[in-house]
């Protein structure tokens, strides 16, 4: 590949690169002495370490002073580059608080995140710590796991200066291992079934020229360079989708933006880790793919939301019996496409705080507070498919049939079953969500009216309720003849009960939301005050209210 000639400094945008690493120690020197080597002078680079456990950090540090002498390997896409210089000027800054302005001066910032964020969320750290920078015109989102050629930058700003006006421009990625296999030209999305595919994926790359544009859908989110004017208008990554999809829901935010295609942008790019080398996905990777994607085909596509969901069952039993996938993984995998949590092993993979993210649903969790109008203008154009996902959410979800069983056999328990065994008289009415407690010790006489959300609640061993006719319970009054102690020392609820009989007379009128607690006695005719509690005896054709409640006049 022939390589350009550098053009004056004043002609080049700013370009400021956001590498995202977790775990990075075996390639992360290897991306930014390849970044650095191409010599292109505008550029700033932000490394967020999302919480790496290995030797992450201590890597990019030991490359910047150059303490560790750099030893590139086999296929080196710049073996006739000069090596970078060492040190580098070099800054640093922790986020256990808050990210502070940094360094504009600084060839490489290293950002530590006080957990993983994933890649949604590094990626915002970066944007963050560039936007004041206003040199920076473009930010340039790399893996660490890319190698770039030496023209790569000039190719981006070359074609970025061309068009001039686009939301995220990709180029072509190719195999580390094997430069004439292209690893992505781009990506594509297929609604119908929430599937996305990589565009000339294992093709030779003399075989297949770039595609157009206007074909695609998303740039892979391994190499993409981003407009300041599509970060402003559209807000950051949704941090929700923490790995798996966040790409392709900024590209599909982007409004009039275009994508563009870079000749000459090409980059090296290793293989995932996420896989653990093999063909099917560990338990983590499997939980947060599948739960991205019903997740994306609900809020992207919410009329073909059934298909999706076909296609995902058809996907995981596919990788299940042909691919062999692991039962952990299999288990994983159908927790997450059904929003339900992940299993234990899977859950403490995750930092606490790590997880909060996860199971956040915030739509627009961080350009909302950044730009709001974006935001609104966002929601709105998703209002209209709300009713829809919500509707297949829930006939798709699992959890809904078995809150509904446990609503039936809630129901059947504490009202069908145990009305069949009360003292009823005749013309008894009650409302559909009354609930009893053993009824078998519950004597209601005839025309009594009990209204909606009303406990009767009698006594586990003899304390009895004695409910006389023509009598008037209003909304969500409790009636309990047994109450707990809490005298002895022990739990309240290892204790034993006091029970009493409570005894209500005819024609009684009991307001919204009274207590009638246990050996309370209520006169024929009285009136009990909404709210009131009552223990102990309320004379016949009195008006009582109050807590405790106390008598005020006479009916």
């Amino acid at each position: 590949m022939m390589e350009s000639s550098a053009p004056p400094l004043d002609a080049m945008p700013g370009i400021g690169v956001i590498i995202v690493t977790h775990q990075s120690a075996a390639y992360v020197a290897q991306c930014l002495e390849a970044l650095l080597a191409t010599e292109y002078r505008k550029l700033t680079a932000i490394v967020v370490d999302n919480a790496s456990k290995d030797d992450t950090c201590d890597e990019v540090r030991s490359w910047a002073s150059g303490d560790k002498v750099f030893q590139a390997p086999a296929n080196w896409p710049l073996a006739s580059a000069k090596p970078v210089a060492k040190p580098i000027r070099f800054a640093e800054q922790g986020l256990e608080k808050e990210l502070g302005e940094i360094d504009a001066n600084a060839r490489v910032t290293l950002l530590r995140s006080p957990c993983n964020f994933g890649f949604a969320g590094g990626v915002n750290l970066g944007i963050r710590a560039l936007l004041p920078i206003n040199d920076i015109d473009y930010f340039w989102i790399l893996s660490p796991r890319c190698v770039t050629y030496r023209n790569t930058p000039f190719a981006f700003a070359r074609h970025a200066r061309e068009i001039h006006n686009f939301a995220i421009m990709g180029g072509r990625m190719v195999a580390f291992d094997d430069p004439n296999r292209i690893r992505a030209d781009g990506g594509v999305y297929n609604p119908r079934l929430g599937l996305t595919r990589l565009v000339n994926l294992n093709e030779r790359s003399g075989k297949r020229s770039l595609p157009n544009p206007k074909e695609l859908d998303y740039i892979p989110g391994d190499n993409m360079l981003v407009s300041r004017a599509f970060v402003l208008s559209a807000g950051l990554l949704d941090e929700s989708w923490f790995l798996y999809r966040e790409e392709v829901d900024w590209a599909f935010r982007r409004g009039s933006l275009p994508l563009a295609v870079a000749p000459g942008a090409l980059v090296a790019h290793r293989a995932g880790t996420w896989s653990n080398g093999r063909d099917v996905r560990s338990p983590e990777s499997a939980f947060l793919y599948y739960r991205n994607y019903l997740r994306f085909s609900a809020r992207w596509s919410p009329s073909f939301l059934p298909l999706s969901y076909a296609a995902a069952i058809l996907n995981i039993a596919s990788d299940f019996f042909a691919n062999g996938l692991r039962k952990p993984e299999l288990a994983a995998a159908l927790r997450g496409l059904h929003g339900l949590r992940p299993p234990p092993d899977v859950e403490r993979f995750f930092d606490h705080r790590t997880w909060a993210i996860i199971r956040s649903r915030r739509k627009d969790s961080s350009a909302s507070c950044l730009w709001p109008r974006a935001s609104e203008k966002r929601r709105s154009q998703r209002g209209r498919h709300y009713k829809t996902y919500r509707f297949l959410k829930s006939v798709f979800d699992p959890r809904s049939y078995l809150h509904l069983l446990k609503l039936i056999n809630y129901y059947n328990y504490n009202h069908v079953t145990q009305r069949r065994v009360a003292w009823l008289g005749k013309n008894c009415a009650f409302a559909p969500n009354v609930m009893f407690s053993h009824a078998e010790r519950i004597c209601i006489g005839e025309n009594t009216k009990v209204g909606p959300g009303c406990y009767l609640w009698a006594g586990h061993e003899f304390g009895h309720i004695f409910i006389g006719k023509n009598v008037l319970l209003g909304p969500e009054v409790m009636v309990t003849a047994a109450t707990y102690r809490f005298r002895d020392g022990s739990p309240v609820w290892d204790q034993r009960m006091d029970e009493d009989d409570v005894v209500i007379g005819d024609d009684v009128w009991i307001g919204t939301r009274a207590i009638i607690l246990p050996g309370a006695r209520i006169g024929d005719g009285a009136i009990i005050g909404a709210g009131s509690i009552v223990r102990g005896e309320i004379p016949a054709r009195s008006v009582a209210v109050g807590a405790p409640a106390s008598v005020k006049g006479k009916r």
